[in-house]
């Protein structure tokens, strides 16, 4: 799933400079996905089976609760890697139809997502996040 997700990306990535609003974990704009759109920040939560156990450096992997795109609808938001650790890369699960048009690192911590359902039904979406503490 992950690799036909990334396939779509290169074929549907829209060029564009991001820009983030703040620190404090709030909506980030200015990822030029869709005209008037914003980024809206999700939270995640850590994924224990999925992260490693080796000392250094240190793997995690999180991910989003499911939330819903609309018919047809755009959405743009972001995910945080915790304070003192880097992203690494990001990715996403859907129910279907739901294609991602801008997949990429917006700071060190930060990962933007533009998300584009063409389902033509309204369906559900888990973003993740790969996060790394230590050598990196």
């Amino acid at each position: 799933m992950k690799q036909i997700a990334l396939l779509l990306v290169g074929a549907l990535c829209a060029l564009g400079v991001v820009e983030s609003a703040g620190s404090d974990g709030g909506v980030t704009a200015g990822a030029k996905t869709a005209p008037g759109t914003t980024m809206e920040r999700v939270p995640v939560h850590l994924d224990r089976a999925a992260t490693g156990k080796a000392n250094r450096p240190k793997i995690t992997y999180w991910y989003t609760d499911p939330f819903p795109i609309a018919a047809n609808g755009y959405k743009g938001v972001s995910t945080t890697c915790p304070r003192g650790t880097k992203v690494i890369d990001g990715g996403f699960e859907t129910d279907g139809g739901i294609v991602a048009d801008f997949l990429a690192p917006m700071s060190t911590r930060k990962y933007g997502y533009g998300l584009q359902d063409l389902s033509g039904q309204s369906g559900k979406i888990v973003l993740d996040i790969i996060c790394s503490k230590g050598n990196g």
